[in-house]
């Protein structure tokens, strides 16, 4: 039910250049895909702030999929669900304001809060 929510919610989105920043899949692992830098062509370089930030919203993602089989699953779910999203969450306040005069970074962090509500999480 998840992966087809998830699916549904990424099919129906439509990039509208090269250099967009909106989230799209890259591979089955549901990664938010790089951006390509229109000036250099190559993909762009994000602080470590942001890039854990997206780390963070993938990893969430993944322990969504999972399934608690057993009691002490249940409990690792929650720990990463602590860890990963709760942290993420908790972070995005700082990272937009810290990057409130920076568009390239603020674009790139609500493309990745995008993501993670498009996922439903």
């Amino acid at each position: 039910m998840f992966l087809a929510l998830l699916a549904a919610v990424l099919l129906s989105s439509s990039p509208e250049s090269a250099a967009d920043t909106a989230p799209m899949p890259c591979d089955a692992s549901l990664q938010v895909c790089p951006v390509i830098d229109p000036k250099t062509g190559q993909p762009r370089v994000y602080p470590a702030d942001v890039t854990r930030f997206q780390e963070d919203i993938e990893t969430c993602i993944h322990f969504a999929g999972e399934e608690p089989y057993d009691a002490d699953r249940r409990r690792q779910i929650e720990a990463a669900f602590r860890k990963h999203c709760d942290g993420a969450k908790a972070r995005l306040p700082g990272l937009r304001k810290k990057y409130a005069a920076d568009p390239v970074n603020l674009e790139r962090i609500e493309a990745i809060q995008a993501f993670r509500v498009g996922a439903g999480l």
